[in-house]
């Protein structure tokens, strides 16, 4: 190769391959920069029932992955998927400045299984107004249910 770089005369100007004639593949080592003019959108596609897409680091320490995407307020990232399976050998943390929404249409549960260990729910900011609520919609005889499988079950007001 007479030169390690190509180069457009001008910025913005030109792309590699067409929506008809596409590369096999780009075999490619060190930074790489994906970057949108603004006007557009930046897609990275698996095409295929069987193409799947990884993103893979090997980072041992720190942040290995970032998602930036609150430039705005209302900046969205949507994760559609017929099951979405996160696992850590971690701690999970999700913070909000606002609303958390969890729902299912099936039978859920969040179970801790760990021996000695708890789960809290608190609602913590105070005021007249605050609550903590469980809530159920069955009409059977145990819609609401607190059970302690060994030892005692303590309420305070």
């Amino acid at each position: 190769m007479a030169t390690k770089n190509i180069v457009p005369r001008a910025d913005t100007e030109g792309s590699i391959g067409t929506t008809a004639k596409k590369w096999g593949g780009i075999q490619v080592e060190g930074d790489i920069d994906l970057i949108s003019d603004g006007a557009g959108k930046c897609t990275i596609k698996g095409e295929g029932a069987a193409s799947d897409i990884s993103i893979v680091s090997e980072h041992t320490a720190g942040v290995a992955l970032h998602i930036d995407c609150d430039a705005n307020a209302g900046s969205i990232v949507d994760i559609d998927a017929g099951i979405l399976d996160i696992d850590t050998t971690g701690s999970v943390y999700i913070d909000s400045g606002s609303v958390v929404s969890i729902d299912s249409i099936d039978d859920s549960n969040y179970t801790i299984t760990g021996s000695g260990k708890s789960l809290t729910l608190n609602a913590v900011g105070g005021g007249a107004s605050q609550q903590a609520i469980v809530q159920s919609a069955g009409t059977g005889a145990a819609a609401c249910a607190i059970t302690s499988t060994a030892g005692g079950i303590t309420l305070d007001a």
